[in-house]
């Protein structure tokens, strides 16, 4: 089986606060996750993590960080990947400070007729190439692809993933 092992981590969720409207935590009560996985590749083991992340924008970065720092295995290349619901500019802000960065591939939502990117795929532990989103289909988004290749071997892919 190409995968050696999964997991399930819970994201944390809005809660009641001084700082936080009431407006916000009644519209995003949805559970939301990540999903780990160490995907065998020809190329070597893979962390894939998945995730679908708030549409709260606050709750979503904060999401994200959280994802950024799910239990993975930092010799191996890991891959995010999903609906983060977070621009490509305020994406590019939230990962200052971290080794982590992502794709830059054009507007993925809304599918019909796109503006922005909230689709993306991220590495710690490579660079990409052949980014690009797909036509629209039974999603509200478009989908992303790109070929994650390693940092000391740029010129062998790691993975081709693609997020919904």
């Amino acid at each position: 089986s190409p995968l050696r092992e999964s997991a399930r981590d819970i994201l944390p969720a809005a809660r009641p606060g001084p700082t936080r409207s009431s407006r916000s935590r009644s519209l995003d009560q949805e559970p939301r996750v990540v999903l780990r996985a160490v995907a065998t590749t020809a190329f070597g083991a893979v962390d894939v993590i998945a995730t679908h992340l708030s549409w709260v924008p606050w709750l979503a970065v904060h999401q994200l960080h959280c994802a950024l720092d799910v239990d993975s295995d930092a010799n191996r290349p890991t891959v995010i990947l999903g609906d983060l619901n977070i621009p490509a500019s305020v994406l590019r802000i939230a990962l200052i400070g971290t080794n982590w960065r992502f794709a830059q591939a054009g507007p993925t939502f809304p599918a019909h007729k796109p503006r922005l990117q909230l689709d993306h795929i991220l590495t710690r532990t490579g660079r990409f190439s052949d980014v690009r989103t797909g036509p629209a289909g039974p999603s509200d988004h478009r989908p992303l692809a790109a070929t994650v290749l390693h940092e000391s071997t740029a010129e062998t892919p790691l993975s081709d993933r693609r997020s919904p």
